[in-house]
């Protein structure tokens, strides 16, 4: 069925409607002239969706000051006092909720090691490395710098006490505001899409009694500024929406560069914020395509609301993001922990980190330090304590440290081999490597490696030494590439690429981000394999020095200075590759198909053993399954509007306006929920509860909209419609009461916290309480 028949048969079903309600004015002239219009559209704009709902502008050109009206419900669409009064009375009760007792517990809790931690890393200017953007992280160590904090608590582990004059309640209220200012913006989200003002009371409600939401928004994480950004981001789109028939006026640029700028806070605080923009993106490509299909539209018009699309959405989000970097890395300008993440080309940036000269040519007798290139583990090392398995001989590794243990000689493949003084390394040369320190040549050969017992995996070990001569000790240097012509056919420091081919098995020196146990101090596992990622075998030479060159004849460098792109880029790499290596096992991890479920929760702090209390984050049960089902009976709901839309089942006009009134909000606000949540589906990480919380906030408002449909918007009396807020919201409240001594780590009988444990995978530690 075509597009223009689902509108006749909308025509005609309102047209029917009109004769029984006379406070249908000037419809058919203004429906019928703008289905002309709009009859190639892709699907059903949102005017004609909600067009029992509420008053809709028709372009002039068709329908010059025509409107649909209905009175009996107009004003319960458009913001007036009513809605500062609600607003007030939402702020009002968001700030006790979340507020309350907000400096207790006065000690570290879960993630606050880490962010408070990186607030003293900004504070004393030094560098760190972290898989999150900056923005976040600065906020709070701006709060704490306003604070008068000097960054000299350690915030080392969970539970420790927190002294006098570390500003953590401080820090912990402007995380407080971001969850405060999330409940009013959720408020006119549901308005701006059009629905009643019940429902957006309703859904405020929600948000402020939703215990996982209040419990990370009272610490020093990052998640509440990730949904407050997020929900802005969405919010500035729907009024962007609101003024899409008056474009290229002031507020319709202002809502455009506002959602801009939304994207953009929300990925400078999290990678996550990826998915907003996915769901600004679906929504925009649909937009997009509206406007193309209007035959009124020259190629032009269009041409000019994609420019400005791409300008507000694309350009503004990426020079924010740039922009926090910037300030990042001015600030943090000094060698700190994160430093051996990075490269020497980026090392050298620092402020207080002066580089040596090294030489540039790699000859026979040089003294190199060989840096793998695609994971963090840093240079290839050994000390002097051995594998216990396999051939039991002396360890080799990657360490994050250029330290005498990472000091390699370059040799010819056999003693008595002459070579010329000086002759440099070349592209398909053999050589040896020797450890310094212990003398052990580089060595590989058919034992299995302790961590990666594959077939195609080879041990690696430090073997032999002076005046013995083993076959298995040579490798061949291929070079992968090079920054310039010469570093292409000869290794040169900094700026040859390359790898070491075992000679005798054909294997490859490799390594990946596999830690070694305790006995081998937790270093990264180095192997030799056959069937590897080929970028985890490349390596370059990042220090090089040579007692028999001198400076007058030969070529000395530093490393190169890097652009800020450039070192936007690496840390952006960098922090990716971390992020990735996150695949350890956590006792309180959780999967995505658990997370609509609330199958379980995080221990985020029990009390010491002179206090009782523990934080414990568990959602409302209420709320968080009401969203869920919300989500599935709009899933079923969509299934039904294609039916409707594509044949000509027959359905009462209830049931039609509900299908079509729906249709682009509820389709906006599960975008948002599933692009927040499927792609955890990809991840191999850690994950946790927490990272659903985004998914959350949106499935709450898709409850509220549900709501609306199916029981507010069926009742004309007020009284009705607010006995059906009290009845939800009293639900929502009980079970908020119930759980709040895990929000908010206060005291509870032991008795009562076993009762909350209404399922055998909540693992609160009820010990904590008497």
């Amino acid at each position: 069925m075509s597009e223009f028949a689902t509108y006749s048969s909308i025509d005609q079903d309102l047209s029917a409607h009109s004769k029984e309600n006379p406070n249908i004015i000037n419809y058919n002239n203004g429906i019928n002239s703008y289905i002309k219009s709009r009859s190639n559209a892709y699907s059903l704009p949102l005017e004609i969706q909600n067009h029992k709902s509420y008053t809709t502008d028709y372009d002039d050109k068709y329908n010059k000051n025509k409107q649909i009206h209905f009175k009996d419900n107009k004003s319960e669409y458009v913001h007036s006092n009513i809605d500062k009064i609600n607003i007030t009375i939402l702020v009002g009760l968001s700030l006790i909720i979340r507020l309350w007792k907000i400096s207790n517990p006065k000690e570290v809790v879960f993630d606050e090691v880490h962010f408070g931690g990186f607030a003293n890393q900004y504070l004393k200017r030094t560098f760190f490395m972290d898989v999150h953007p900056p923005l976040a992280k600065m906020m709070f160590a701006l709060v704490a710098f306003l604070s008068g904090y000097k960054g000299d608590f350690s915030f080392e582990e969970i539970g420790l006490s927190y002294e006098d004059g570390v500003p953590y309640v401080t820090m912990r209220l402007y995380s407080a505001l971001c969850g405060i200012l999330v409940v009013p913006i959720g408020y006119y989200i549901i308005k701006g899409l059009k629905f009643s003002r019940y429902a957006a009371f309703l859904g405020a409600l929600f948000i402020i009694f939703e215990n996982a939401l209040i419990t990370q928004s009272r610490l020093i994480l990052l998640d509440s500024q990730l949904i407050l950004f997020a929900a802005y981001t969405l919010l500035s789109w729907v009024n962007f929406i609101a003024n899409k028939e008056s474009p290229w006026t002031k507020s319709w640029w202002f809502w455009l560069a506002s959602t801009g700028v939304g994207l953009g806070l929300t990925f400078s605080v999290k990678w996550v914020g990826l998915f907003i923009i996915a769901t600004i993106g679906l929504a925009t490509i649909k937009d997009l395509w509206d406007i193309l299909g209007n035959v009124d539209n020259s190629m032009y018009q269009v041409v000019k609301h994609f420019m400005a699309r791409a300008l507000c959405l694309i350009i503004v989000p990426l020079s924010l993001y740039a922009f926090f970097f910037k300030i990042h890395l001015a600030i943090v300008s000094k060698k700190g922990g994160g430093t051996t993440f990075m490269s020497a080309e980026f090392q050298a940036s620092f402020d207080d980190n002066k580089p040596k000269p090294t030489y540039y040519d790699v000859a026979y007798s040089s003294r190199v330090y060989i840096r793998h290139i695609n994971t963090n583990g840093g240079f290839l090392h050994s000390h002097d304590s051995t594998y216990p398995t396999g051939s039991k001989q002396q360890q080799i590794t990657l360490y994050g440290f250029a330290d005498s243990n990472s000091e390699w000689l370059i040799i010819p493949q056999r003693d008595t081999e002459n070579y010329k003084f000086g002759q440099y390394i070349k592209d398909g040369d053999t050589v040896r490597l020797q450890h310094v320190p212990t003398a052990k040549r580089l060595h590989s050969h058919d034992h299995r490696p302790p961590m990666s017992e594959e077939e195609y995996q080879n041990e690696v070990s430090g073997y032999g030494g002076p005046g013995t001569l083993d076959p298995h000790d040579n490798w061949v240097i291929e070079i992968e590439k090079g920054r310039n012509k010469e570093s292409r056919e000869y290794v040169k420091t900094f700026d040859t690429v390359f790898r070491l081919r075992h000679k005798n098995t054909g294997c490859y020196l490799f390594s990946h981000p596999v830690s070694l146990p305790e006995w081998g101090f937790e270093q990264q596992e180095v192997t030799c394999g056959t069937d590897v990622l080929r970028k985890n075998t490349l390596w370059r030479i990042e220090m090089n020095n040579n007692s028999e060159f001198n400076e007058k004849d030969h070529k000395q460098v530093l490393p190169r200075k890097l652009s800020f792109l450039e070192k936007l880029v690496e840390l952006n790499i960098v922090m990716f590759k971390v992020n990735s290596e996150l695949t350890g096992s956590h006792p309180f991890e959780s999967r995505p198909p658990q997370w609509p479920f609330l199958k379980r929760g995080i221990s985020f702090w029990g009390a010491s053993e002179s206090n009782t209390g523990s934080i414990y984050l568990l959602g409302n049960p209420f709320v968080w399954y009401l969203g869920t089902i919300s989500i599935l009976i709009y899933m079923v709901y969509f299934f039904l509007f294609e039916i409707v839309k594509q044949t000509k089942i027959g359905l009462s006009k209830k049931i039609r306006k509900a299908l079509f009134k729906l249709a682009y909000p509820g389709g906006l606000i599960f975008t948002a929920w599933a692009a927040h949540y499927f792609p955890f589906f990809l991840m191999g990480r850690q994950l946790y509860i927490h990272h659903y919380l985004p998914s959350l906030y949106f499935s709450i408002l898709m409850s509220a909209i549900i709501i609306d449909t199916i029981f507010i918007a069926r009742f004309r009396q007020p009284t009705t419609k607010l006995i059906i807020i009290i009845f939800f919201s009293f639900i929502a409240i009980y079970y908020y009461k119930k759980f709040s001594p895990l929000a908010y780590g206060t005291d509870m009988k032991q008795s009562k916290c076993f009762t909350l444990k209404l399922k055998d995978t909540w693992d609160i530690d009820c010990s904590k309480f008497i």
